[in-house]
């Protein structure tokens, strides 16, 4: 009982311990709940801190875990949870209201990093030392390793870092004790986690497990049982995740995302990768090899310690070898990451390495506690030489900067404690005084991260207000008012991606890493903004958006009064309702989205074709009567021939003022193209406001009739113009009577829950047309009509449903087939597994009596 009590509390220590720590620094550096900053960096604040508003709805019973009508243009939602939501911690986010859901990820985070000091000591203490002070030491490190620190933004990863010692602990029992579950269990739990970081410790586990065949002097009959035990639960564990992994690979794949390998060869030098073992060296969202400056003097000990078997010494070597060279070679990184170029965050695999730095150095440090050799101490003191060698040849610098000085401060009294180790001096109070050492070097180096990303994070009031308070007011009155089918657009700067996901409002973009690259293409050639893992419609043009039923949109802008009607007005916040709005659910022809388009590169054109294929006349023109004068700006030509305007005087600022001749009522764009960007330059107008920019190279210059309209076009920063400005006119008059024209056969009536929409139409229009339906295309839809069942039509990236002419009840509902189907397979394979476990339980039970 008392021994319990002694572990139950060494183990609450060891889980306090960097969870304490942490919060202290978070005091320390003014980080939110203690201060104005905070951490809110990348994903955090642009897709996490959605997602879990999401999940929170999930948990309420107020939102599908599958689909989400708010995602996106509605998209499958189980893809982004599988990714970024299924850790079992994932659950605690339903304790925190929403205006705190990004606490509640760093507080998730925080727990994490607790469990993996625990799981690690687990380890340890299975696997190499019973000592307190050993196990409290590279426990304490682990938790806190240099990538658990730089990724707390993306802390879906860290579960493979708390589960990885419990996984290489279930390895150890496979082959020593011929026991399966632990393993089992724990690769099964992180395949549900994440099984992003699953594959990648997947492909460490294979390396250890073969080292650790070697150094089992076993027969080759029990080493092809241990090869059958550790693949058929590595089989199973996958078995029991196919209603993770599978739906999840067929999303991906939908998605058309692929990058190339960029370099076979080492794309990081050895002195650069070296360096970031050391205290402080982690950038932001970069390599991070820190796991504490002891591990620089033991892991190199590891290898010279008489004692170990020289087995065990070949065998980590060339595991640690490998470790080592995939962090520099192009290829084998490549691999780690599931053969894919990473989109940032290059080495996302490095915890591995961490994991076993620590586990080689405790070893040594066990060892050099009972060693009396005192040849260890030549060796720790070559080793402290070279270390500070290295970093002595690592700086240009005549000098060393301040952190150098910290680490080479910090291993001059690891060198002086573990030689009184050696030494037999005390021994107690000098592991005392090494893990008062570990809570130093811990601490430097944490705080040296945390303050370069609070340095660059986001307001602490930037998920609760996105900019300012009156977004989320328009945004709940519309929903409570207005319970139609439509969708909300919003104005750059004002919006996130995802938020639509909290305020629970059908939006118009999404950021996330599973998006359709696909359907990014698509909605690229009709304006929108999209780039590897966001779309977004705050650059699309009125037609197309009409198309998708956009029916309000949200802006501090003062909007055309012929296109938009101003309907609530809360402090800067406008809100406006779309005069030419399409309601949701229409008959088009067949081709509509289908036809191959004139021009990929002109978004005007696009939606030209489209109206066409509506029976409408085109809705852009080009202005033809432009003229044009400018100032401080010369003609020059580039080596291919092609013809650039320059700053004579590089210092004074430079304009073009263009006159335009508007003869119908026209909404007027001026367009650079897609094939330049100009961000450093003004668009003017004449009542002296600038131009409201629609997309990378778009302005919108108003609506205008019957007049010459002037525009300043001013170069600021940039010094050179390298493509001529068109400029584009809208007919409104056209767009009215294509829009009036197609409310004449639209759905009505329309029902929805969180996976289906159903309603009704009277078909005019001839048997020719089809029911177009502004949601992604997706296989798991199913539609029936006048409930029968109907084959759903590709529209472009949308579906379109084949309608005859009269009287018609319409319903779609998203069924995802394979995810049921795996989901009763992994069910129904863990009901038979524990069956057949339980029976020979029950057999062995009887036979032992």
């Amino acid at each position: 009982m008392k021994k319990n009590k002694k572990n139950l509390m060494f183990y609450s220590l060891l889980f306090l311990s960097p969870i304490f720590l942490v919060i202290l620094l978070f005091f320390i550096l003014s980080i939110t709940p203690f201060g104005t900053k905070t951490i809110w960096y990348i994903d955090l604040p642009a897709q996490l801190s959605f997602f879990y508003s999401h999940l929170q709805e999930v948990f309420k019973g107020q939102a599908s875990i599958l689909f989400s009508w708010n995602y996106g243009l509605g998209e499958n939602f189980w893809a982004t949870f599988t990714y970024y939501l299924s850790s079992p911690f994932s659950i605690l986010i339903a304790l925190f209201p929403k205006n705190l859901v990004p606490l509640g990820i760093i507080f998730i985070w925080l727990l994490k990093l607790g469990t993996s000091a625990v799981t690690m000591c687990l380890f340890l203490k299975s696997k190499v030392t019973k000592n307190p002070f050993i196990l409290y030491i590279t426990s304490f490190y682990y938790s806190l390793i240099g990538f658990s620190l730089t990724y707390f933004f993306l802390p879906m990863w860290i579960d493979a870092v708390y589960l990885l010692p419990l996984i290489i602990l279930g390895v150890d029992r496979i082959i020593y004790q011929k026991k399966e579950k632990l393993f089992l269990f724990s690769l099964t739990l992180l395949f549900i986690a994440n099984f992003y970081t699953g594959y990648m410790v997947g492909i460490f586990t294979f390396l250890y497990f073969i080292a650790e065949l070697f150094n089992s002097y076993q027969r080759k009959k029990e080493i092809l049982h241990d090869c059958f035990l550790f693949f058929k639960n590595t089989i199973l564990a996958f078995i029991f995740t196919l209603f993770i992994t599978v739906p999840t690979y067929m999303v991906l794949k939908e998605s058309n995302f692929s990058s190339p390998l960029q370099t076979f060869h080492n794309f990081i030098g050895l002195r650069d990768t070296y360096i970031k073992m050391f205290n402080g060296y982690s950038d932001l969202q970069s390599l991070s090899l820190y796991s504490g400056v002891l591990i620089l003097l033991l892991t190199p000990l590891f290898f010279l310690i008489k004692e170990i078997p020289t087995r065990q010494k070949v065998s980590y070597f060339f595991v640690g070898l490998i470790l080592f060279s995939s962090i520099r070679n192009g290829l084998l990184n490549y691999i780690w990451h599931a053969f894919e170029q990473p989109n940032g965050a290059s080495w996302r695999y490095v915890f591995v390495f961490s994991f076993f730095c620590l586990f080689l150095s405790s070893i040594a440090l066990s060892h050099l506690l009972k060693s009396k050799n005192k040849n260890y101490f030549i060796y720790l003191f070559i080793i402290f030489c070279l270390n500070v060698a290295f970093l002595y040849f690592n700086t240009d610098l005549t000098f060393f900067t301040r952190k150098e000085l910290l680490n080479i401060g910090l291993l001059t009294l690891f060198f002086l404690a573990l030689l009184l180790l050696l030494k037999k001096y005390q021994s107690k109070k000098v592991l005392f005084c090494l893990i008062a050492l570990t809570f130093i070097d811990i601490s430097f180096n944490s705080v040296q991260i945390l303050k370069k990303y609070s340095d660059i994070s986001l307001s602490d009031a930037y998920f609760e207000n996105i900019g300012h308070n009156y977004y989320a007011h328009a945004l709940n009155k519309l929903v409570v008012s207005d319970k139609t089918f439509y969708r909300i657009n919003t104005e750059p700067g004002i919006k996130n991606a995802n938020d639509s996901l909290k305020y629970e409002y059908k939006g118009m973009a999404a950021y996330t890493s599973t998006i359709n690259l696909n359907n990014n293409s698509s909605l690229s050639s009709f304006g929108f903004t999209t780039g590897m893992r966001e779309f977004s419609a705050e650059s699309g043009f009125t037609p197309f958006n009409c198309f998708l039923s956009q029916k309000y949109f949200l802006s501090q802008q003062t909007l055309s009064p012929y296109m938009y009607k101003l309907v609530d007005e809360h402090g800067p916040l406008k809100t406006y309702l779309n005069k030419f709005y399409i309601p949701f659910g229409y008959m088009v022809n067949r081709n509509f989205l289908n036809e191959t388009l004139p021009n990929q590169q002109s978004v005007f054109e696009n939606q030209n074709k489209l109206a066409e294929i509506a029976s409408s006349s085109p809705l852009f023109g080009i202005c033809q009567e432009v003229s044009s004068s400018s100032y401080n700006l010369k003609e020059s030509k580039d080596p291919n021939g092609n013809v650039y305007l320059l700053k004579k005087n590089k210092q004074q600022k430079a304009s073009i003022e263009y006159t335009v001749k508007v003869d119908e009522l026209s909404q007027v764009y001026l367009s650079f193209g897609t094939s330049t960007m100009h961000p450093n330059i003004q668009i003017k107008l004449p009542d002296s406001n600038n131009a409201y920019l629609t997309s990378n190279n778009t302005w919108d210059l108003g609506t205008y009739a019957g007049q010459e309209v002037k525009i300043i076009v001013e170069l600021t920063d940039s010094e050179t113009l390298y493509a001529t400005p068109i400029f584009y006119k809208l007919n409104l008059n056209s767009m009215n009577k294509l829009v009036t024209k197609i409310k004449k056969d639209t759905l009505s009536n329309l029902k929805q829950t969180n996976t289906s929409i159903s309603g009704e139409i009277n078909v005019h229009s001839k048997d020719d047309q089809v029911l177009f339906l502004s949601i992604p295309y997706d296989k798991n839809w199913t539609a029936r009509v006048d409930n029968n069942k109907v084959k759903i039509l590709k529209q472009g990236m949308f579906m379109g449903i084949p309608l005859t002419k009269g009287k018609h009840q319409i319903s779609v509902t998203y069924v995802p087939k394979m995810f049921y189907i795996c989901l009763f397979i992994s069910i129904s394979s863990l009901l038979f597994y524990l069956s057949v476990n339980t029976f020979r339980t029950r057999k062995n039970r009887k036979h032992s009596y």
